[in-house]
């Protein structure tokens, strides 16, 4: 066995498999063990990708108790991108890959639970689109099998004509126990609709009884349609089985533990915890006026985050928060509605929210702030940068501009201190020297038509949609830039295209765009290994950048209002500026902090 075989079977059992633990019957240490590792194996001899495939993803749960409407969430997003970066890490290791194929089963059961065939097609759409930029997933469903035929159309064509419900009954006691789980879950998921709530004990239990033996009945045609169109995947199930081989049972999220590692999140919701791991809960366990707050995603709750145990009493029921643009993992408003002060707000739990989302723009402040309290608000987070002035900075556009910062014309995309000044350079190494966050404080908002507002590109979503050797060939790249008219002093700076966060330690992308702006001007060269790019390839490939950094899947421009308090992690966003015109009054306090 080599040891390649190894960290693969290590990467899959530490995520993936780890729900085996809960069970006293498995047979994964005895048996399955050696079934994946010969599947890996031949996968490996025959130099194809890693292929696996789950059943998942249906549609949402009929039952409101459990789930917050029809749409997919935050709860289906965060679990497609944890299977997605499985894959990648993989892939980061094998040369050929890993690619996860997820069969969306909806239609083969939808009617027998109620759920219209048009909910299920806006479902599996929808999750489609939210995973664009998700390499290794893969889609499929019973739409390229059986057309446009239900549950009963798979049984006809994938059926076994010799299954007898009755006797697959009496096979085994785990068959037995099986069954009795699947009818008593669709009492709990049914049992209160308008078609059953008025149905006796009894009368619940023979309905629940006939359904939970037609899902049994379908499950094995599917079974046998997967075999056939799958036969070398290795097969993962979002059920509990003995791990023997033929099945392995996953979670979702590495950090859910104790009974919610079984929970799927097309029945619960997502919350984020105070600490920001995930996990899936009923809608109906929350506590909504005390410690539970929803996030908002174009007019649906996305997901839910758990409120610090200090925060004020009147927080959980005034506080509304939002996901920004056209990406629910990019930007978040936290809209205070001029009944909370900033300082009520744990710093803790904000940094948190800064790691998930990259940005957080904090509206409608109880209290307008003067320079010396959002002085002392954003030094919460960590010692500020100091720069000759100090460490607040006015910006504000000037007809005869001394800087950048007070140019009318726009800024392009950078990071902030990417050209530091001699006194801050510290000791030159990236890790010391750029501020792991900024604010930026609205005094005076532009007119929406005088522009002036501020772009963001979130680097992780960017690298999220590259494939392994495009990662790979990127950390190979070194852009060197220089602002030769610029009171940074013209000094010229190397950066990877891809660095390493220096808390967490993902990649993160750090490229400066070329700028021809008199006042802020950035001239930039490439080198691949060390060798520098010809200025033909340059200039096409810096055409290419331009345009992949503005796309909307992790580009967006804020507009600003009066009193927004916008913070930003520094290594996870680039930043830039739309040209302000003339007329426009507009006045920003920027404050750094390391």
């Amino acid at each position: 066995m080599s040891s390649l075989e190894l960290k693969i079977i290590d990467i899959l059992e530490s995520n993936l498999l780890a729900i085996r633990s809960t069970s006293q019957d498995d047979l994964y240490a005895e048996h399955g063990r050696d079934v994946l590792l010969k599947k890996v194996q031949t996968f490996m001899q025959e130099n194809r990708p890693i292929e696996l495939l789950v059943p998942a993803f249906p549609c949402k749960s009929p039952n409101l108790k459990k789930v917050c409407g029809k749409l997919p969430d935050g709860g289906e997003l965060y679990a497609l991108e944890y299977l997605n970066e499985i894959c990648r890490e993989i892939s980061f290791l094998y040369e050929h890959g890993c690619k996860l194929v997820v069969w969306s089963d909806g239609r083969v059961f939808g009617d027998l639970i109620g759920v219209p065939e048009v909910d299920i097609a806006t479902y599996e759409h929808l999750l489609k689109y939210y995973s664009m930029t998700m390499t290794h997933i893969q889609w499929d469903s019973m739409n390229n099998y059986v057309g446009t035929g239900n549950g009963e159309s798979l049984m006809k064509i994938y059926g076994t004509p010799t299954f007898a419900f009755d006797q697959w009954l009496l096979e085994s006691e785990s068959n037995r126990e099986q069954f009795v789980h699947l009818r008593k879950f669709m009492e709990d998921d049914l049992g209160n609709s308008a078609k059953y709530k008025d149905l006796s004990r009894r009368q619940l239990k023979s309905q629940m009884s006939l359904i939970a033996e037609q899902m049994i009945t379908r499950n094995e045609a599917l079974t046998n349609l997967l075999k056939q169109h799958y036969p070398k995947h290795i097969r993962l199930s979002i059920h509990q089985h003995p791990n023997s081989g033929e099945k392995f049972t996953i979670r979702f999220f590495k950090d859910s533990g104790g009974r919610s590692v079984l929970r799927t999140p097309w029945q619960n919701v997502l919350v984020i915890s105070v600490e920001g791991s995930l996990d899936l809960m009923p809608y109906r366990k929350l506590h909504l006026q005390s410690q539970h707050v929803p996030i908002m995603f174009k007019n649906q709750i996305w997901c839910f985050v758990q409120l610090p145990q200090n925060s004020p009493v009147s927080v959980a029921s005034t506080i509304k928060l939002s996901l920004l643009g056209e990406s629910p993992r990019f930007g978040l408003s936290i809209d205070l509605s001029k009944k909370i002060d900033v300082f009520q707000l744990d710093v803790a739990w904000m940094k948190m929210l800064l790691e998930k989302f990259g940005l957080v723009v904090l509206r409608r402040c109880q209290n307008s702030l003067d320079k010396d309290n959002y002085s002392q608000f954003c030094e919460q987070f960590s010692p500020p940068v100091m720069w000759k002035f100090g460490s607040l900075l006015s910006i504000k556009p000037q007809l005869t501009p001394d800087s950048s910062h007070t140019s009318l014309d726009s800024m392009p995309l950078h990071f902030d201190l990417s050209f530091p000044p001699e006194y801050l350079f510290k000791t030159g190494s990236y890790n010391d020297y750029v501020p792991q966050y900024f604010m930026l404080y609205s005094v005076k908002a532009p007119p929406e038509h005088g522009n002036g507002k501020t772009t963001f590109v979130n680097g992780r979503l960017l690298l999220e949609s590259l494939e392994e050797k495009d990662i790979l060939h990127w950390k190979t790249i070194d852009v060197s830039s220089s602002m030769p008219l610029s009171y940074y002093g013209g000094k010229t700076y190397v950066y990877p295209m891809i660095m390493s966060h220096p808390k967490t330690n993902e990649n993160i992308f750090r490229y400066l765009e070329i700028s021809n702006n008199v006042i802020h001007p950035v001239e930039s060269k490439c080198s691949i290994n060390s060798v520098e790019m010809d200025t033909e390839t340059f200039q096409k490939f810096n055409s290419i950048m331009k345009q992949t950094m503005r796309d909307p899947k992790w580009y967006m421009e804020h507009t600003w209002n009066d009193d927004d308090l916008v913070i930003v992690e520094n290594h996870l966003l680039l930043h830039g500026r739309t040209a302000i015109t003339e007329e426009t009054e507009r006045e920003l306090w920027r404050i750094q902090v390391y």
